[in-house]
C-alpha cells in the first residue's frame, strides 16, 4: 500500500491530506458479532466534508493510478465536486411537496451494487482528440490518451474518467469507444459527450439542457462510492460523507431536471414522474440496525446525505454504482452465512417505500432564461474579459480558468463561453 502526505493550505485553510493507493487495500472480512440491536444516533444536520477544490501544487502531487483515496485533515472524505456548496445544501433540504406520489410508482424496486468505474489520474496532459456526438452540448477538451474505461466491455455504456493533473481538470467522456484502424478507415476514437469539471477555481452548473456524462448533466466522479472509504467509515464508526449515485429505468422518469442537475434523456411525460437529479433519503423511520455491520456507513449515508438519481438504468433494479476496489467482491462471515458480501444489502432497500424525495428545487424543462441580463459578455480586444460565465474553452482543446482573466487568445483561437441558461453560448475568435 502505497501513501504519501500532502501539507499546505487552501486559503487560509491548513490542509493535512494523506493518499492511499486503494488498489492493495486488504479489506476486512469478518464482522462483528452484534448480540442485539443498537440504535444508530445520526446528527440533525449533517455536516459538509472539508475542502473540495485542489491547488495546482497538490494535484501534481497525486500519484499515477485508479481510485486514489484523498481524505482530508479531518478524515474525511475529499470529494472531487463540480459545485459541492449547491449539492451539499440541496441534499439536507425538507420533504418534496410531492413525495408520496413520485415515489409511489417505485415501490417494489429494490437496490442493486454496480462496482464498475475507476477514476484515473495522469501526470502528462490530454492528448487526444474525441468525435462526439452531442458537440453543442460538449466541451472542447482533450482527452487522455488510453483512458481506463468503466467495466462492461465494449458496447456498452462504457464511461472514461480521467485527472488531467497538469491543467486541473477531471475529464468525463460517456459511452467513449476507441475504433482502431482498418485497410479502409483510420483509427476513431469517439464519444456522445464530453465534459470537464475545473478542480482548482469551482464554476457552477453546466448550462441547463446540457448533458455530461450522466444523463442528468452531473459529474459522476463526486457520487461514486469507494471501498477505501467504506473501509475507513465503518473503522471510525462515521457514515460515507457524500450523496450516492443511483440509476432508475428510464420509464419511471419524465422530461424534468432538477438543479445540480442540468439535463433529461427520456421522451416520456410521466405524471409525477421522476425528475433527474431528484435527491432520496432513507425516511426517518427506517430501522438502520437491519443492516449488515459492513453496510452501517452506507445507510446513515443515505440517512444524511441520500442519493441523487443520475442516469438510465436497463433493468428493473435501482444501481447504486462503487468504484472497482476488488473489496466489492470479498466475502465476510455474518449470521452464520459465508455467501454474503459488503455491499448485499443494498438489496434490502425497497426505493419506493423506504425514501422520500427531497425537496431540492424546481423541476426544470425545455423553457429558456429568456433575462437578458444573464447572458454572458465577452468584452475586449485580445486580451478579453468575461462576466455573466460559468465556463471558458478554446477550440484547440484547452479549456481555461476564470481565475487566468483577461484571456489573450493566439491568432484563430475561438473562445467560448456560457453561463447556466441554454440560450447563452457566445463566442469570439481572435484576428
Amino acid at each position: 500500500m502505497a501513501i504519501s502526505s500532502i501539507i499546505g493550505n487552501i486559503g487560509p485553510i491548513a490542509i493535512n491530506l494523506q493518499l492511499t493507493n486503494t488498489v492493495d487495500a486488504t479489506p476486512v472480512t469478518t464482522a462483528p458479532v452484534i448480540t442485539a440491536p443498537v440504535p444508530v444516533a445520526l446528527p440533525t444536520t449533517a455536516k459538509t466534508p472539508s475542502g473540495f477544490q485542489l491547488t495546482a501544487a497538490e494535484l501534481l502531487a497525486l500519484p499515477d493510478g485508479a481510485n486514489i483515496d484523498l481524505v482530508g485533515a479531518d478524515g474525511t472524505q475529499r470529494r472531487l465536486l463540480l459545485d459541492s456548496d449547491l449539492i451539499y445544501t440541496q441534499a439536507n433540504k425538507g420533504i418534496d411537496a410531492n413525495s408520496a406520489l413520485i415515489m409511489a410508482p417505485l415501490a417494489g424496486m429494490m437496490g442493486h451494487h454496480d462496482p464498475s468505474q475507476s477514476v484515473n489520474y495522469y501526470s502528462a496532459p490530454a492528448t487526444e482528440a474525441l468525435t462526439v456526438s452531442y458537440a453543442d452540448q460538449s466541451d472542447t477538451v482533450l482527452m487522455m490518451a488510453n483512458p481506463v474505461l468503466e467495466a462492461g466491455g465494449a458496447g456498452s455504456d462504457q464511461h472514461a474518467l480521467t485527472i488531467d493533473k497538469v491543467n486541473g481538470f477531471i475529464i468525463d467522456a460517456d459511452t467513449y469507444v476507441d475504433t482502431p484502424a482498418t485497410q479502409t478507415t483510420p483509427a476513431v476514437k469517439t464519444a456522445l459527450a464530453i465534459a470537464a469539471y475545473d478542480l482548482i477555481q469551482p464554476r457552477g452548473l453546466r448550462p441547463n439542457l446540457d448533458t455530461s456524462e450522466d444523463a442528468a448533466g452531473l459529474p459522476m466522479a463526486a457520487f461514486i462510492l469507494t471501498g477505501a472509504e467504506l473501509v475507513r467509515a465503518q473503522k471510525n464508526n462515521t457514515a460515507i460523507c457524500h450523496p450516492l449515485r443511483f440509476t432508475i429505468p428510464q420509464s419511471f422518469f419524465t422530461r424534468l431536471f432538477r438543479h445540480p442537475g442540468t439535463h433529461y434523456a427520456t421522451r416520456n411525460t410521466v405524471a409525477n414522474g421522476f425528475p433527474y437529479a431528484g435527491i432520496i433519503r432513507l425516511k426517518s423511520s427506517v430501522d438502520l440496525t437491519q443492516f449488515s455491520p459492513q453496510f452501517q456507513p452506507i445507510a446513515k449515508c443515505l440517512a444524511t446525505w441520500g442519493a441523487i438519481a443520475a442516469d438510465n438504468s436497463g433493468a428493473s433494479y435501482a444501481f447504486f454504482q462503487m468504484d472497482t476496489n476488488p473489496l466489492w467482491e470479498v466475502p465476510f462471515t455474518f449470521d452464520g452465512n459465508t455467501a454474503y458480501y459488503y455491499n448485499d444489502d443494498f438489496h434490502k432497500l425497497n426505493i419506493g417505500t423506504m425514501f422520500d424525495l427531497v425537496d431540492s428545487g424546481p423541476s426544470y424543462g425545455d423553457a429558456p432564461n429568456a433575462d437578458s441580463s444573464q447572458l454572458p459578455v465577452i468584452s475586449g480586444s485580445n486580451p478579453y474579459t468575461l462576466t455573466n460565465a460559468t465556463g471558458a474553452y478554446i477550440v484547440d482543446g484547452l479549456p481555461l480558468h476564470l481565475s487566468e482573466q483577461p484571456f489573450t487568445l493566439k491568432s484563430g483561437q475561438t473562445l467560448t463561453c456560457y453561463n447556466n441558461n441554454p440560450v447563452s453560448r457566445v463566442s469570439v475568435t481572435a484576428p
